[in-house]
């Protein structure tokens, strides 16, 4: 395993208390750490699914973390730390309740943030042998869409979905640019039951989703006629 570590800051809020991110990155060289970084949380999600790291440090003042925070706990079995300027007892209950490790204010020199990562890093080696959940993501422009949890992040807001919803956006979003015929759409998302289904059941079902997503996110969607839809996103 390599020795990575992956910060989570978008608006280089790290930079306010340790000059520039290369003096911290060197800070953590020095200890045979690599400190890599990524500006949202979609970005994160996708480089914890294709390499591994000792430790996540999100930065709570430029991140908004808390939608996806669960699934990010399960992505890799191994300590999340939470920085932030201003210490509120409230976010901090809900994070760790939600799978963080820790939730501090933020250090003001790197020798102290080394420190309490190290600690995490030390406990997670000695004592951590559990298991990843299997976490499949797919990703695209403002969507994320987790199949195993069956969820969906729009900008990394989550969208509230029924069983039919989900798995139509997610249809559509798995198979983009392609043409899916009506069959292909019933079997689907109804399954069994798509022969008793008419086309009116799926442009209701499209109906709500625009209400649920906002007009203009399913502008893309497009009918190609007497054969089915195209989503061009």
């Amino acid at each position: 395993m390599e020795n990575l570590i992956l910060a989570i800051d978008n608006g280089y809020a790290l930079n306010e208390n340790y000059a520039d991110f290369e003096i911290m990155q060197q800070g953590f060289l020095q200890h045979n750490l690599s400190l890599e970084r990524v500006s949202t949380m979609q970005e994160a999600l996708l480089s914890l699914e294709k390499q591994s790291y000792l430790l996540v440090i999100i930065v709570e003042d430029s991140v908004n973390f808390m939608p996806q925070l669960h699934i990010l706990r399960n992505v890799q079995p191994i300590p999340i730390i939470i920085i932030s300027s201003l210490y509120e007892a409230e976010t901090a209950i809900d994070a760790l309740e939600k799978g963080a490790d820790a939730y501090i204010q933020k250090p003001k020199t790197v020798p102290e943030i080394f420190a309490i990562c190290n600690a995490l890093i030390r406990r997670y080696k000695e004592l951590n042998n559990k298991e990843p959940i299997r976490t499949t993501i797919v990703a695209h422009k403002c969507y994320t869409i987790f199949p195993e949890q069956r969820k969906l992040f729009v900008n990394e807001q989550e969208v509230i979905l029924t069983r039919k919803e989900f798995d139509l956006i997610y249809l559509f979003l798995v198979n983009r640019g392609r043409v899916l015929t009506y069959e292909q759409i019933f079997t689907n998302v109804w399954g069994d039951d798509y022969l008793s289904s008419s086309n009116n059941a799926l442009t209701v079902l499209i109906s709500r989703l625009r209400q649920k997503l906002g007009t203009e996110t399913l502008d893309c969607l497009r009918n190609v006629h007497d054969m089915g839809y195209c989503f061009d996103i």
